[in-house]
């Protein structure tokens, strides 16, 4: 099975699995015209918090949102800053 294109979703635009959301329409440009897909079709959203959810394409600019896919806890990298001296 191939990989699903992925689009980044605010996570307050979802409204949990089986629930249609509007599309915004750079999303919905981007998902018909360049990708090229139609109603019915399978897409990845990712909701910056580190969840992977599936969706499908509905009419009108929705979508509907599916079964979470992947789970990761979010990560907040740690910083370092250095300085160095040159002699």
């Amino acid at each position: 099975m191939a990989e699903l294109r992925r689009v980044l979703i605010e996570p307050q635009r979802l409204s949990g699995c089986g629930q249609n959301f509007e599309l915004t329409a750079k999303e919905r440009h981007y998902l018909e015209r360049v990708r090229r897909l139609r109603p019915g079709s399978l897409f990845a959203i990712v909701d910056g918090q580190g969840a992977l959810h599936q969706a499908e394409l509905q009419t009108s600019g929705l979508a509907r949102q599916g079964l979470c896919l992947e789970q990761q806890p979010l990560q907040h990298p740690g910083l370092v800053l250095r300085q160095g001296l040159i002699g």
